[in-house]
């Protein structure tokens, strides 16, 4: 393994981020203005899986 711009990382693939003092919501917080209640996120996290399986098959990597 080894270390590329902070990831540690194999023959290409990112197995570990770099270390960081935030959450990721902490990290994320300047960048959406979007909130969720603790109820709604069942919900939203199912259909944010759903788009992201269907832009897969529209987009093959």
């Amino acid at each position: 393994m080894k270390r590329v711009n902070g990831s540690v990382g194999t023959q290409g693939q990112v197995v570990m981020p770099p270390d960081h003092g935030e959450s990721l919501k902490g990290s994320l917080a300047s960048h959406t203005t979007v909130t969720v209640s603790g109820d709604e996120w069942h919900e939203t996290k199912e259909r944010a899986w759903r788009e992201a399986a269907r832009e897969r098959e529209r987009f093959p990597a």
